[in-house]
């Protein structure tokens, strides 16, 4: 009887031990790290070259610290607070259906006030130097000579970071203050033209209808605003809805649209619009 039972036991026996290997072979599995599917590894590639941007103020410098494909810049920039608080409740000039300068009014003791905003889209980011944006000119006898010795111009913000994959400064703006110098007298063409770090970018003046660019953009006054330096002009309009509609990818990928704006703008130009001016209080 006790070898009949020992030669059941031992059968039992190796089910047991079979079993038990099965069952740690499993738990061992279930506690193994689980491999991440194929679109996890594709979502972490986005992410680790996605863009981010953080902004501060301090101390009257404007820091933008911006991180894309892995590589951060930190752009900084002086600023006056003072004078883009100027821009709060200004209108812009009523000029026929267009947002240009009109005349902008100086004086010796009191600025005139002009605030501009701005918009660039492009692939990389763009430095624009502000400080030298304004152009005064003034023809006399077929030439043409500047007349900003005779004006002093400040700006609310020396440079501007824009564009980019995360669209940096869109809409930002810029208050300009103008004054005449003691003595200076006479009405000159009022350009503007910001100039970027990469070299000559398009520039347009942001119309009600289609973009516009121009030789200038508004007259600014001194004194009694005589002699009248400025020469009649005409401006080149251009169809951004045309170039947009195009089938082909290289030129509808470059185009952005925004509110309150009919028309698309193109990647790669800078547009501006006129958003208050303020002309000085005193004049003379």
């Amino acid at each position: 009887m006790r070898a009949e039972r020992s030669a059941l036991a031992a059968p039992a026996a190796a089910l047991l031990v079979a079993l038990l290997i099965v069952v740690g072979i499993f738990v061992y599995l279930s506690i193994l790290p689980r491999q991440a599917p194929s679109t996890s590894s594709s979502t972490s590639s986005t992410l680790s070259t996605s863009s981010s941007t953080s902004t501060s103020t301090q101390g009257g410098t404007l820091t933008t610290s911006y991180t894309s494909t892995n590589q951060t810049t930190v752009f900084s920039a002086s600023t006056n607070s003072s004078l883009l608080t100027r821009c709060s409740g200004s209108q812009p000039p009523a000029v026929g259906n267009s947002l240009e300068f009109g005349d902008v009014v100086t004086g010796t003791s009191s600025p005139a006030i002009v605030c501009v905003e701005l918009y660039y889209f492009a692939a990389t980011a763009e430095t624009f130097n502000l400080t030298t944006a304004f152009s005064i000119q003034a023809q006399r006898s077929g030439q043409s000579f500047s007349g900003g010795s005779n004006f002093t111009v400040s700006s609310s913000q020396d440079e501007v970071l824009m564009g980019g994959p995360s669209n940096l400064g869109e809409g930002t703006v810029v208050a300009y203050s103008i004054t005449a110098k003691p003595g200076a007298s006479g009405t000159y063409e009022l350009g503007f033209t910001p100039a970027g770090v990469s070299g000559t970018l398009g520039r347009f003046l942001m119309e009600s209808q289609e973009p516009a660019s121009c030789p200038y953009y508004g007259q600014v006054v001194a004194g009694d605003g005589s002699p009248n330096y400025v020469l009649p002009s005409g401006c080149l309009t251009i169809s951004s809805s045309y170039y947009c509609s195009s089938t082909t990818s290289s030129s509808t990928s470059q185009c952005t649209t925004i509110p309150g704006v009919t028309y698309p703008l193109v990647g790669g130009d800078l547009y501006f619009r006129v958003v208050g001016v303020t002309n000085s209080t005193q004049s003379g």
